[in-house]
């Protein structure tokens, strides 16, 4: 799997659209985004939602351009049929944001917006009475009051910018997008009236139009089991390397026939926030699961760390071999291989570090879904 790098861009990206004739005249009117959606690229719709569960985006602009107050708000609606045009009613929030998973001091008392599917729907907040923000980061939250459709997107480049998009689930609460398996940014953008312009803008993104996108209404982002953000891992997941590689003798036949492959298909694939870790850098390892077909049970998911020689295996993460049995139920299922933790300092550097995981049959042999590789590193 391979991610798309969205270049050297700070955490937010500002777009330049224009500067203002008003009193003050260094300031300019920027639209902040994180995804990298143009009208015309592939977006993933997200249709596993509920009445009462909301996404959330969190933004803030450069020091020098504080003050800034809000102009609108720009996003992207659907309801998962080309062409359809789908009107739900929203509760829009506006929030201090800090950084955590849950948003804290709400800026207004929350109002209703009406959105339409197949168009970017932009929402004028100049009358909302939200003051002007004169330091760190606001967000903006979208609240469901009923079922989908319509709902929302995330741009389909396989990025995610770590820990500025959020999901509240009326089961699990405020986690960041990322820990329900979202691998793209919210289509959600604030425009803003700053202090002070860009004097070198680079227009590297649209202007709100009503051109429909093409969705892939295939994610169901309700969570499948219970993230847990405040994990801390067991030393294992930094193992001195000085075991030996596990006798072959415990490891699955390698004499067997090729396996068969499964029918209806199952995809499994491994994610983690970044290739390369340091100090402070959020870790976590998830394993994304794709039935297409019906329930697979009695499954093995193997998962397996290759480290300086040596192997040690998911869920003891002993160096013997060992695997979790579990079934695999139809539509997606996001496995927390390793909730995230802040990787530690001290632990040296180190280059083509793997992980590699499979789904099997009972008898170890025969593959339910093809493996998959993540290659990382990690260095002081």
């Amino acid at each position: 799997m391979i991610k798309k790098i969205k270049g050297s861009l700070p955490i937010f990206l500002a777009i330049y659209i224009a500067f203002s004739g008003m009193d003050d005249c260094r300031s300019a009117v920027r639209q902040l985004a994180h995804d990298a959606y143009i009208p015309g690229d592939p977006a993933n719709y997200q249709a596993g939602f509920l009445a009462g569960e909301m996404i959330g985006s969190s933004f803030s602009v450069e020091p020098s351009e504080y003050p800034f107050d809000f102009v609108s708000i720009q996003v992207l609606v659907g309801d998962g049929s080309p062409g359809g045009t789908t009107t739900g009613t929203f509760r829009m929030h506006v929030w201090v944001d800090t950084g955590a998973e849950a948003p804290d001091m709400a800026l207004i008392d929350p109002f209703t917006v009406q959105l339409t599917a197949g168009t970017i729907n932009d929402i004028n907040l100049t009358s909302a009475g939200i003051p002007s923000i004169t330091s760190g980061a606001v967000r903006i939250g979208l609240e469901f009051l009923q079922d989908p459709p319509p709902s929302f997107f995330s741009d389909a480049d396989n990025f995610i910018t770590q820990h500025v998009n959020t999901l509240y689930s009326v089961d699990f609460g405020w986690h960041y997008a990322e820990f329900y398996g979202l691998t793209g940014d919210w289509i959600l953008r604030l425009t803003v009236q700053t202090a002070e312009p860009t004097l070198t803008p680079t227009p590297t993104g649209p202007s709100p139009t009503t051109t429909p996108p093409t969705p892939y209404p295939t994610y169901t982002p309700y969570p499948t089991s219970t993230p847990a953000p405040t994990y801390s891992p067991a030393p294992t997941y930094s193992p001195v390397p000085t075991y030996s590689p596990v006798p072959t003798c415990t490891c699955p036949p390698t004499h067997s026939p090729a396996p068969t492959p499964y029918s209806p298909p199952i995809t499994l694939s491994l994610w983690m926030p970044d290739h390369h870790f340091s100090a402070g850098s959020p870790f976590l390892l998830n394993a994304i699961i794709n039935n297409s077909g019906t329930e697979s049970r009695d499954a093995r998911l193997v998962c397996v760390l290759v480290l300086a020689g040596g192997s040690w295996y998911y869920p003891t993460w002993l160096p013997v071999f060992s695997f979790e049995p579990r079934s695999v139920l139809p539509g997606e299922t996001i496995v927390e291989i390793i909730p995230e933790f802040r990787w530690p300092a001290g632990t040296g550097s180190l280059s083509d570090v793997l992980f590699v995981a499979a789904l099997l049959e009972s008898d170890l042999i025969q593959r339910i879904a093809d493996p998959d590789i993540w290659i990382w590193s990690f260095s002081e």
